[in-house]
């Protein structure tokens, strides 16, 4: 209660909880509108190759939490994800692959 009471006092929490639940709701749209459109199999294709792509540059910029992100909507819309788990496995860092894999 206390912990409660102490943050709803605060002057700047409403404005604070606003843009948080703002940047949230707005991560979250960019990385869905992309696996909107996967009926089609040129969009899931174009799809898995910008993600790979962009996972890779992310690993060479050492930017762990975007490859991950990156690497996890790769086997979203991956046909068989336990198969590229296994090559991303065999070809990348132990770390990140442990964190797809979560």
């Amino acid at each position: 209660i206390y912990f409660n009471y102490k943050r709803w006092s605060n002057t700047n929490f409403k404005s604070t909880l606003g843009e948080q639940r703002e940047n949230q709701k707005f991560a979250q749209e960019s990385a869905f509108s992309k696996l909107q459109h996967l009926k089609d199999a040129e969009a899931v294709q174009k799809v898995f190759l910008e993600e790979i792509q962009l996972g890779k540059e992310s690993l060479a910029q050492g930017e762990l939490e975007k490859a991950v992100d990156h690497l996890t909507n790769v086997l979203v819309v991956c046909e068989q994800p336990p198969h590229l788990l296994n090559v991303l496995t065999a070809n990348s860092s132990t770390t990140v692959v442990a964190d797809v894999a979560n």
